[in-house]
């Protein structure tokens, strides 16, 4: 056991170098347990994080009914939200073509929502919700928007720990609002001055800097030329010790 171990450990170090999958066929039923935890480390350290189009609305609803249950959104809203022309929908793909995480926002004047941030089970705890929501931060700042607002479960307490990080703060609490477990909605916004200092803490913080993004004129349009074409990222690595820790 111990050699195949050192075997796995081994492959696991090249795999993080290469930043591709080194298991790819289903361990055996004996090896399925030792290999739960390690497994993990397989998963590609970079991925672009670019604009989601029409082409990738299946990936998108697999997501959706991997991070959400019962799915959080419809097919056809996923669509509307991609097409929406002043709209944010943004991911994060992995070099094999895999969809890691997105978010999606909604700009009405100054003023955005930030509707949907879920990340895939396998990129979890690598720092990649945090680097999709400074992303949508810093393009919003650019492009005007003043105000953002959002809703989390009461009960998420890792989701609100990364949102007050980067310095939203509660304004009000729903009630009930979520069903399936039922649950309370704490209303969370931020003004644009809170951002001072959010990119140097991200690069001290977990030493994932946020990415540079062009700073846009207010046409009404978020995203950046530069987030459109696509800005690759990095994720921290995963190790066992890891598993259960806060999962942004």
């Amino acid at each position: 056991r111990l050699a195949w171990l050192l075997v796995a450990v081994s492959t696991l170090d090249v795999t993080a170098f290469l930043g591709v999958a080194a298991f790819q066929a289903e361990p055996s039923r004996g090896a399925a347990r030792t290999c739960r935890s390690t497994v993990r480390l397989c998963v590609p350290t970079r991925a672009l994080m670019r604009r989601l189009t029409l082409g990738d609305v299946d990936a998108v609803v697999a997501l959706d009914a991997e991070a959400y249950a019962p799915g959080l959104w419809t097919r056809e809203q996923y669509v509307a939200e991609v097409e929406r022309e002043q709209g944010f929908a943004i991911g994060a793909v992995s070099e094999t073509g895999a969809l890691l995480g997105m978010l999606f926002m909604a700009a009405v004047l100054d003023e955005a929502m930030i509707t949907n941030l879920c990340a895939a089970r396998s990129a979890r705890r690598r720092g990649l919700a945090t680097q999709l929501l400074d992303a949508a931060l810093a393009d919003g700042c650019a492009a005007g928007v003043h105000l953002f607002v959002l809703e989390v479960r009461r009960a998420n307490r890792a989701a609100q720990k990364l949102y007050k990080s980067r310095g939203f703060v509660q304004a009000g609490l729903r009630k009930g609002y979520y069903a399936g477990p039922r649950d309370d909605a704490a209303v969370l916004l931020l003004r644009c001055p809170a951002l001072a200092g959010v990119a140097e803490e991200s690069a001290e913080g977990d030493g994932v800097p946020m990415p540079a993004l062009e700073v846009l004129e207010s046409t009404g349009i978020i995203m950046s030329d530069a987030l459109r074409a696509g800005v690759l990222i990095e994720l921290r690595p995963l190790w066992p010790a890891d598993v259960g820790r806060n999962p942004n």
